[in-house]
């Protein structure tokens, strides 16, 4: 329910130009990873995923993005790519 309505209140200090803007895409595929990492399910495969996703996916982002919003594909195409890390993870663990 916060991220609904401090999203909102975000969005209006961003316009009067209280706060500086930032990449919602890309603080959403944030709060998406770690939200993935917390709910894995053993301690080797959280670390994994966590260097995984902050090393490979997120830093790869912001250099492509060069400071500019990332596209909803981009978002998509992070979010396949840490689909698949877990199903290999849970593969490799059974």
């Amino acid at each position: 329910m916060c991220r609904v309505r401090c999203g909102r209140r975000s969005s209006v200090l961003v316009a009067t130009e209280v706060l500086p803007k930032r990449d919602e895409q890309m603080v959403r595929l944030e709060r998406h990873v770690k939200d993935l990492v917390t709910s894995h399910t053993t301690a080797e495969g959280r670390k994994i995923l966590h260097r995984y996703a902050t090393w490979h996916i997120l830093r790869r982002l912001r250099r492509r993005s060069r400071g500019k919003e990332i596209t909803h594909y981009q978002l998509a195409t992070a979010r396949q790519h840490l689909r698949a890390a877990i199903y290999l993870l849970n593969w490799l663990e059974e």
